[in-house]
């Protein structure tokens, strides 16, 4: 069971509007989601 929605972005990108300036930003699988597919069925 997991006490949340099952969502992760792994890359996040996007460029501002006022200097058109580009950022990345990116975060690894948090551990409650990894193991939730080390059950579910493949």
């Amino acid at each position: 069971y997991i006490g949340r929605q099952f969502i992760h972005a792994y890359r996040l990108g996007f460029r501002l509007p006022s200097t058109n300036q580009y950022l990345e930003f990116s975060s690894p699988l948090p551990e409650d989601l990894k193991q939730a597919l080390e059950v579910l069925p493949h």
